[in-house]
This record gives C-alpha cells, sequence and structure tokens, in this order.
C-alpha cells in the first residue's frame, strides 16, 4: 500500500512531473475490489523471448472526454496541424496500417505516392526497450499539389507541406509510470480558393488577372508529461499529474516574401488528479486543470476580439470534487462517478465562472446490457494551432478570441448479441454558448494594382459568435466475424436551436467502415462518410447553399514478406462543390501506391 507521506513529495513533483490530462485518469475501468491475486509458475524447457514493440508515435495517450458538437471531415481542409493518426482525408501522416500494432519490429519505414502529385514516408525506432523503459523516436513527412478548377477556364494549385519530428520516453517505478514525449513540426499550404473582385465603381472592366497569392506556415514544438499510478481500486492512494507546454508561431506570407503577420503562442498546461479508496467499493477523489495563453501578434487583431488588440492572455481555471463508486455482484455491475464541475476563465469578452453537475454513471446486465448517463461542462479555447483545424483559411487580421461555454448531457443504451453484433443508440442534448462561426470577407483590389482590372483573389474568413441548443439522435452498429470481417455503421441526426438565421453544421451525418481480413498476407479497408448540406455567407453577405459531403476511402496492406509490404490508399469526393468552406471546392481524388518495411 502507498503510504500517505508520498503524497507531498509527488505533489511538490507536480510541475514537471506530468501528462495531459487530469479526467482521463477515471475513464479507465478500474479493477474490482474483490480481484485475486495468484502466481504461478511455469516449468519448460523452451526458450522464453520477449518481444518487442515497434515505436508508435504516441506512447502515452491520456483521453480527455469531449462534449463538442459533431464536427465532420471535409475534403476541402488541409490535414489537421497535429499530423494525428487516423484515417482523414489527405492521411494524416499516419503509422503505417496492416496489422503493424501487433508487430513485434522494432522499426519501421514507410513511403508512398502518386495522384494527385503526392507523398508520404514516415520512420520510427525504439531505441530502448526493458521491462521498465522504452524510448522511441519517429518522423513524418507530407508533401502534395493538386490541380483544382475554380473556374471552367482557369485551375489553382493546392500546395501543401508537413513535417513532424518526434521522441517519447517512459519509466516504470514500482508503484508509477513516467512519460515524457517531444515533438516539433511545421505545416504549410495556400489560399486555394479564389473569388472574382469587381472593378472600382465608374471604371470599366478590364482584363482578369491573378491576384497575390496567400500562405500560412505554422510551427508548432510541445512537450508533455505524465506521473501517474495504475488504476487499482484496492489502493489507497491514486493520483495523476501532468504537465504539458505549446510554443505555436504562425506566418500569412502573400506573393513571394511578404508577411502579413507573425502571431505566436504559449500555452502552458496543468493537470492533477488525486484519490482516496474510503471502502472496498468507494473513492473520494479531486480533479483539476489550469491553462494559460499568452497570444501576441506583429499587427492588431480587428476581428474577433471585442476591440483591437495585438497581444492577449486568457486563462482556463476548472476543478471537480468527486465520489467515484463501483461494485460487480453477479451478472450486475455498476460504476458511478458524482462531482460538481467548477469552471472560470477569461476571454475578454466575458468573465466565466459557473457550475455544474459532473456525472459518469454506468449500469452493466452481464456482458450483453450497458446504460449509461454522462453529463459535464467546459470551455472551449481556440489556440493558434488548431486554425488548420477548425479555421484554415482565416483572414490574417483575426482570431477566435472567445470561449465557449458547453453544457453538455448524454443518455447511452448498448448491447452485445451472440458475442459479434454490438449496437449503441444515445441522446444528447447540449447548450452552447459563444460558439464560433465564419464567414468569408469581402473582396477589394489589393493595393498598388490597376483598377481598371478584375482580380481573382484569395477567399478569407473571419470568426462570429452564436448561441444555440443542440438536440442528438444517435445510432452505432458494429459487427465482427471471427476476424475475418468487421463492419460499422454511425448515423447522427442533430436539431438547432438558435436566433441566427442559420449555423453552418450538417443535419445528419453517416460514417461507414468494412475491413476484410481473409487472407493471412492482405488486409482490405473501404469505407463511405456523407453529410448533409450547410449553408454559408457569401463574399456580398447572401446566403448560398453548400454541396452535401460524399466521401469515398479505402485503404489495402499486401504482406510481401513478414517484414516487406505493398499498400494502396485511395481518398476521392463524389461532391464536385464546396462543402465546407465558400470557394474552396473539394481537393481532387488521391490514389497512391508504397511500400512499408518493419526491421
Amino acid at each position: 500500500m502507498k503510504k500517505f507521506t508520498l503524497i507531498p513529495i509527488l505533489a511538490s513533483a507536480f510541475l514537471t512531473l506530468s501528462g495531459a490530462s487530469a479526467l482521463s485518469a477515471q475513464e479507465a475501468k478500474v479493477k474490482r475490489a474483490d480481484t485475486l491475486r495468484r502466481e504461478l509458475t511455469v516449468m519448460t524447457e523452451d526458450e522464453v523471448t520477449l518481444g518487442t514493440r515497434q515505436p508508435r508515435d504516441l506512447s502515452f495517450v491520456v483521453p480527455v472526454p469531449s462534449v463538442t458538437a459533431v464536427r465532420h471531415a471535409y475534403l476541402d481542409t488541409p490535414i489537421p496541424f497535429t499530423l494525428r493518426p487516423g484515417v482523414a482525408p489527405l492521411g494524416a501522416l499516419a503509422a503505417p496500417r496492416g496489422g503493424f500494432e501487433r508487430s513485434q519490429q522494432r522499426g519501421y519505414v514507410y513511403l508512398s505516392g502518386g495522384l494527385s502529385f503526392g507523398m508520404k514516408a514516415g520512420a520510427g525506432l525504439r531505441l530502448v526497450s526493458s521491462k521498465t523503459d522504452s524510448w522511441d523516436i519517429f518522423g513524418r513527412y507530407l508533401w502534395t499539389r493538386s490541380d483544382i478548377k475554380v473556374t471552367p477556364a482557369a485551375s489553382q494549385k493546392a500546395r501543401e507541406d508537413a513535417w513532424l519530428l518526434g521522441t517519447s520516453y517512459q519509466h516504470h517505478f514500482d508503484e508509477a509510470t513516467l512519460g515524457l514525449k517531444l515533438t516539433a513540426g511545421q505545416h504549410a499550404y495556400n489560399y486555394y480558393g479564389l473569388g472574382l473582385t469587381r472593378p472600382l465603381l465608374g471604371v470599366p472592366l478590364g482584363s482578369i488577372v491573378p491576384g497575390p497569392e496567400l500562405r500560412r506556415r505554422s510551427t508548432l514544438v510541445s512537450f508533455a508529461a505524465r506521473y501517474a499510478t495504475e488504476e487499482d481500486f484496492t489502493e489507497d492512494w491514486l493520483y495523476e499529474f501532468g504537465a504539458k507546454v505549446d510554443y505555436t508561431s504562425s506566418s500569412s506570407i502573400q506573393e513571394a516574401n511578404t508577411t502579413l503577420a507573425s502571431p505566436r503562442e504559449w500555452l502552458p498546461e496543468l493537470s492533477a488528479d488525486l484519490s482516496y479508496r474510503l471502502g472496498s467499493t468507494s473513492r473520494l477523489g479531486a480533479m483539476g486543470a489550469w491553462s494559460l495563453g499568452s497570444l501576441s501578434s506583429t499587427v492588431p487583431f480587428l476581428y474577433g476580439f471585442p476591440e483591437k488588440r495585438s497581444s492577449s492572455t486568457r486563462m482556463i481555471l476548472t476543478g471537480v470534487p468527486y465520489f467515484l463508486t463501483e461494485d460487480v455482484s453477479g451478472d450486475l455491475g455498476w460504476r458511478a462517478l458524482a462531482g460538481l464541475r467548477v469552471l472560470t476563465g477569461n476571454d475578454h469578452h466575458n468573465a466565466h465562472l459557473f457550475l455544474f453537475p459532473k456525472i459518469d454513471a454506468k449500469l452493466r446486465v452481464g456482458s450483453a446490457f450497458d446504460l449509461r448517463l454522462e453529463t459535464d461542462a467546459q470551455l472551449l479555447r481556440h489556440t493558434l494551432h488548431r486554425i488548420a483545424d477548425e479555421a484554415p483559411y482565416l483572414d490574417h487580421e483575426a482570431f477566435v478570441g472567445r470561449y465557449e461555454r458547453l453544457y453538455d448531457a448524454k443518455l447511452s443504451l448498448g448491447g452485445t448479441i451472440g458475442g459479434a453484433f454490438s449496437i449503441e443508440a444515445f441522446g444528447r442534448y447540449a447548450d452552447h454558448k459563444g460558439a464560433v462561426e465564419f464567414r468569408p470577407v469581402p473582396l477589394l483590389h489589393p493595393d498598388g494594382m490597376p483598377a481598371t482590372a478584375s482580380y481573382m483573389m484569395p477567399i478569407t474568413f473571419r470568426p462570429y459568435y452564436v448561441d444555440y441548443r443542440e438536440q442528438n439522435l444517435g445510432l452505432e452498429l458494429a459487427y465482427n466475424h471471427r476476424g475475418l470481417f468487421t463492419a460499422s455503421l454511425r448515423g447522427v441526426y442533430a436539431r438547432y436551436q438558435t436566433a441566427q438565421q442559420f449555423l453552418a453544421r450538417p443535419s445528419f451525418t453517416l460514417e461507414s467502415l468494412v475491413e476484410l481480413h481473409l487472407l493471412p498476407e492482405l488486409r482490405l479497408r473501404a469505407g463511405y462518410d456523407f453529410a448533409t448540406a450547410i449553408k454559408s455567407y457569401d463574399p456580398e453577405g447572401e446566403i448560398v447553399p453548400l454541396s452535401q459531403l460524399h466521401h469515398l476511402h479505402a485503404d489495402a496492406v499486401y504482406s510481401l514478406t513478414k517484414k516487406l509490404s505493398l499498400t494502396a490508399e485511395l481518398r476521392t469526393p463524389l461532391s464536385v462543390r464546396e462543402t465546407r468552406w465558400y470557394g474552396y471546392l473539394p481537393q481532387p481524388m488521391l490514389l497512391q501506391a508504397g511500400l512499408q518495411l518493419t526491421f
């Protein structure tokens, strides 16, 4: 058992040792209080060798409960700046696929290329692999050049370059684990959506010429640490401490080398979670987090803040005292966390201070029936390094300077049939205050250019804020046939209530995925995504409908040997008009082939 005298020592290490989120500690399934502990000695003449897993980008992942509104992946945005693994349009510099999670190799290299004029490359190596220590290094690179028809007679080149380098380290102490991670990367892309300007009043229309090109280049350096005990309900004390620091610099560049703005942001975060065992089935604890965003720019931000400013410091502080209990009796099992969320912060628009119940209660009947209730609240901060995700074509004089206050409640019912088929239905209610929307900027003649011509100018966007209520109904289905065939389907219907003219959010989304592994050396995966059409403003302020989202994606991996594999990747939109951002047509079909090697 851990001694209480350890706690002050660990609290002093709080500022330097820890991970990304305090909320995650209670998300993992805890062990039963009546867990039996046994020892087994195996006598054999066979040599026992311990395999080493291949290095992964994320040596430790702390899941953070998210209650954000339904978002969808569109093909008219660059890859996420964080270069997260996943099945995303244009691929997000993901780790190799094809069963590599189960590989016992210590390193990997992959390279692929094809249409439309793109290339992906990556490598990783586990330098240290022992019972107590692991040390990984990894790198990613992406390059794309796509031709997009902006008008029937003209095309525009969509350019994107990204790279990421990182290292992660883990050490297992007797009672806790220390995790460290350091990453550095850069992401650059151009504003390929163009709009036609009008000549000045009274000036006859002359020629139509290309306007100055606009690009954005961002650099991110991130360090995270986590120090935590393993989840064990029988231990007296459980704790988790975390720290993270992000530094982001961004530049909006016009033509070859004219820098319009160069904002930068520091974002330190601290978190903690501490609980004490009251009895065999209950614990008392508290979790909290603090973050401070320090933003500065070479030119003032004219849009997004209540007044013009070139610097901003914004803080968020949250805490949750909670009571946790869990018990299993025969086929009946339940787990419940009940606490009170306390949130405060200042975003220059409003001073926030509010309380909201945090509940996570789950009832399980055998292995086939689950009922779960979740409630929570949060302040959503829009940061500089997330711009490529949420607003890639933001105007250089704009920033999302307001927090979104979100209250959320979700009730879900799930079950398993025959051990192969699972179903989950859920209903959700959310109240959003100060959510961000974007509208295109009116197009103006570029400075210093002849007024007799019209120009094809890059379309940029500025934020505005809305309040709305949201109700969701969702259904998730999954089927697994002996690991040879898996299929999943997820549909979500959303209803919005707002005083605004419209919300740029789909009312229905659908995601489907099928995976085949009929042959040991071949793995196939294909999916289809759909979202109903949304509305947008045009540069003149008129409301225009955009197109529905239809997106097909597929992957294939064929193992030539135990270490060498062929890969193929397909991403293609079925929509020919804008689906998310006015003036930005979906990027063309991506078809790539490559090789991946483990060693």
